[in-house]
């Protein structure tokens, strides 16, 4: 699964920017790592097709990472309530880290990029554990 090999390589390029100073790109990296692993588990677990799901963004013009982030918390909330508000909490932090690591003419300094790190990390096995993928 190519999706699966990106995520896992930005995962690994976040900790690596860390270590080198760039923040801002390393909480790009680690928001990615865990998007691209929820689009996994759409297919993988939920039997969506990659092309199911860019036809279905393009006809209801709803942002991927939207749909994506619904598809996702949906499929937690059905399993477990609790894990669901958890998720869905660090998901949104992860999100806005990201927005203002790309968008905003703000500094991103350490602690934002670690906590970016650890979310994606904490996310991204909760996904591998709970959707063996």
């Amino acid at each position: 699964m190519i999706l699966k090999q990106k995520s896992e390589f930005n995962l690994i390029a976040s900790e690596q920017l860390i270590a080198s100073s760039l923040y801002a790109p390393s909480v790009h990296c680690a928001y990615y790592a865990c998007f691209q692993l929820m689009k996994v588990v759409l297919h993988t677990f939920c039997g969506k097709t990659y092309e199911n799901i860019d036809t279905w963004v393009a006809t209801h013009k709803i942002s991927e990472h939207s749909y994506v982030q619904q598809e996702i918390l949906q499929s937690i909330r059905d399993c477990d309530v609790n894990s669901y508000r958890d998720f869905n909490r660090k998901l949104k932090d992860l999100y806005h880290f990201r927005i203002d690591a790309d968008y905003k003419n703000i500094e991103i300094k350490i602690d934002e990029a670690s906590s970016a790190f650890s979310t994606s990390k904490e996310l991204t096995d909760y996904l591998k554990t709970n959707f063996h993928v």
